[in-house]
């Protein structure tokens, strides 16, 4: 892999209800409220942490060592999911994550599809 590029949004201090109702029940943040926020959070400190995380997870992509973790993080392992992939949509159940990474869904009629994020957004079900 010669270049990388990730986008990281981070909520530092959004209340709930502040977020449109559709993903208020998905959305977070670090903190509640303005006030919550500690006198030493330091927004650069975490930044540089997260880059430094980032890094070492880039050094072992060419050995696959971060995939047991990233399966046990897994949000939706085990979980029935809608698929969107182009105009097309189906329920699933996210069954695995192969070993390039990619989320194994089994639909309806027990059909098996392996997805990558460049054709799919998965939603989980309420």
């Amino acid at each position: 892999m010669s270049a990388l590029v990730v986008g990281i949004g981070i909520n530092v201090s959004t209340p709930k209800h502040a977020f449109p109702l559709e993903l208020q029940d998905l959305a977070t943040s670090l903190y509640e409220s303005e006030e919550a926020i500690p006198d030493d959070f330091d927004a650069h400190l975490l930044v540089v942490s997260i880059v430094r995380t980032l890094e070492d997870l880039v050094e072992k992509l060419p050995d696959r060592s971060f995939l047991s973790e990233y399966r046990e993080r897994s949000m939706v392992l085990g979980k029935r999911v809608t698929v969107h992939q182009g105009k097309e949509r189906y329920q699933a159940l996210c069954v695995a994550i192969d070993d390039d990474a990619h989320l194994v869904v089994e639909d309806e009629a027990n059909a098996l599809h392996v997805l990558s994020s460049a054709e799919i957004s998965v939603r989980l079900e309420s």
